[in-house]
Parts: C-alpha cells; structure tokens; sequence
C-alpha cells in the first residue's frame, strides 16, 4: 500500500492537481521549440544620424509563428561585424547591439523596450576586431496572436563615428528557447 501511495503522489507532483469542480485538460497549442539562427555575412545597413547623433542599423533575422509567445531563453554567440570603411564607418568603432522584436528606430539610443526585449543592449568595442556575447536577461511574453512577431539585430554606432550611412556584413549564432502558449 505505501509503496501505491508514493506513486500516486509522485504522479499528482508531476502533472498537478485539479480542486474538486473544475478540469484541467492538455493545450495542444503549447509547443516548445529550441532554434538557433545562423548568420553568416548578412548585409548591415547603418544610416547616419547626423553629426552628434548615433547611427544605427537593423536586419530581420526570424518570424516567430503567430500567437502568444512566450521566450524562455536568448543566447547571442559571437557578433563580429566586417565593416566596409566608408565615410568614417571603421573596425574600431564603438557602439552596441540588440535583440528586439522591432527594428530600431531613427537616431535612437537602443534604449526602447521593443528594441532590446530579446537580449539587452549590450556594448561593442571595435565593432570589427571583437566578438560579442549577450544573454537574455529575464523570460518575456509578448502577444503575436493579431500579427506574428519578428526578431530583429540592433545595432547604433556611438555619435560622430561616422560622416556618412555607410554598410558592412555581420556573422553570428543567436540560440532562442521559446513556447507558443495559444493563439486568440
């Protein structure tokens, strides 16, 4: 008998308990999926803010399917970007980068939540010479369920680097870990 009751719990432990009245029932919605997004040379974009004022760039890296979406985990792998020296745009330039599910915006400092809510502004030295980590820092639930979201790579290039929009090519692996919890 103790040994069916230490079963018996140990089942109730893993699956949980509905109160007496009310079910529960299994969401076959809600699926996991662990991607990692390869970027090899992809084309970066920046355009000059003006003198003063921060350059920055975007590319759309992933779709994420349309629902509630719920990010587990975000892991950027060595970000290094190939710079073609124009207009004051060189290798040692200093700057930051992002995960957002929108694309940075015109002269911003990559400071609004929808810019930086997949992995953090996160500092650069020599955008060239180095490559670049950034993690995640909490899980995050956005709602994708009128229109999916998407997954953007931000990146400003600090005041007076450059005199001119100007384009490089940028490399990286970025893991994400994340749930679709419904869809409305």
């Amino acid at each position: 008998m103790k040994k069916i009751m230490v079963s018996v719990l140990a089942m109730v432990a893993m699956a949980g308990y509905v109160f007496a009245g009310l079910s529960a029932v299994d969401n076959p919605q809600a699926q996991r999926y662990a991607k990692t997004v390869s970027i090899q040379a992809q084309t970066l974009s920046i355009t000059y803010g003006g003198s003063g004022t921060n350059s920055v760039g975007s590319i759309k890296l992933y779709d994420f399917p349309e629902g509630v979406i719920h990010v587990v985990g975000v892991v950027v792998d060595d970000l290094v970007c190939d710079v073609v020296a124009t207009n004051g745009f060189a290798d040692t330039d200093d700057g930051d980068f992002g995960l957002g599910t929108s694309a940075i915006a015109a002269a911003s400092t990559l400071g609004t939540a929808a810019e930086v809510n997949l992995a953090p502004k996160t500092a650069f030295d020599n955008i060239g010479s180095t490559t670049n980590d950034a993690v995640l820092a909490a899980d995050m639930t956005f709602d994708g369920s009128s229109t999916a979201a998407d997954m953007y790579l931000n990146v400003l290039v600090d005041a007076d680097a450059m005199t001119g929009s100007a384009s490089g090519t940028v490399s990286a692996r970025i893991h994400i870990i994340y749930e679709v919890v419904g869809d409305n």
